[in-house]
């Protein structure tokens, strides 16, 4: 069954451009063009957004009704004016102020922090059946401890190693355990990130997908990874 919660009103690597997108900001979501003419919003004023933390996935559905006290506006974002000081449609983009939403969900709320826009930009899907337009997040590595002793020894995930504003290293399994591995005791870091993640399959996957972004952007795998012939 799946783990949707409806996200709280709260108190008053690469993407490609041509297809629906968006944008998580410190405060706000913005829509790319082409998600504004799939999903039509131009037509409407209101999005509710739907969190499932176990998949670190969101949903959002575009509607107009009023009623529903959840619901956040769709605004405009920017564009270029016409002759007559209309804006252009075809450079007309929307975003969406969800500052409380960002900042309660840890997750999301690293992703917002990141630098680097292209880790920020995902994929839009319209799943028709739920009438929602997914977004497949990923895992941020949310968490942070200094020592290997401040994580839990049962939590497994994904995690990076980092030194000053390197990550020096990416990996997954048992975060602990793996951690106090005589070999990394040689290993130059200042504190460890990681995000709890039981399924193996998810491990392997999100740990991969995290070494293909770090090796897209700096066309090399962290410092460490490369020493120990690290490649999923």
């Amino acid at each position: 069954m799946c783990a949707w919660r409806v996200a709280s009103r709260g108190p008053s690597a690469e993407v490609p451009v041509n297809l629906p997108q968006v944008t998580v900001r410190r405060a706000s979501f913005a829509y790319n063009k082409h998600l504004r003419d799939a999903a039509r919003l131009d037509d409407f004023q209101k999005v509710t957004f739907h969190i499932d933390d176990d998949e670190h996935r969101i949903g959002l559905r575009f509607h107009n009704n009023e009623r529903d006290e959840n619901a956040y506006a769709v605004h405009f974002d920017g564009g270029s004016s016409g002759r007559k000081g209309q804006t252009v449609r075809t450079k007309r983009i929307y975003a969406t102020q969800c500052n409380h939403i960002i900042n309660s969900t840890p997750w999301l709320k690293k992703i917002s922090q990141l630098e680097d826009p292209a880790f920020r930009r995902f994929i839009a899907r319209l799943d028709e059946r739920e009438n929602l337009w997914i977004l497949q997040l990923r895992p941020s590595f949310e968490r942070k401890a200094k020592t290997p002793d401040e994580i839990p020894s049962d939590l497994c995930g994904i995690y990076r190693y980092v030194h000053k504003d390197e990550v020096v290293y990416i990996g997954q399994g048992q975060i602990r355990s793996r951690a106090r591995d005589g070999v990394r005791d040689q290993w130059d870091f200042d504190w460890i990130e990681y995000s709890i993640i039981e399924p193996e399959e998810a491990r392997f996957r999100w740990e991969k997908e995290w070494l293909d972004l770090y090796e897209q952007r700096y066309s090399k795998l962290p410092r460490y990874n490369r020493v120990s012939g690290k490649r999923v």
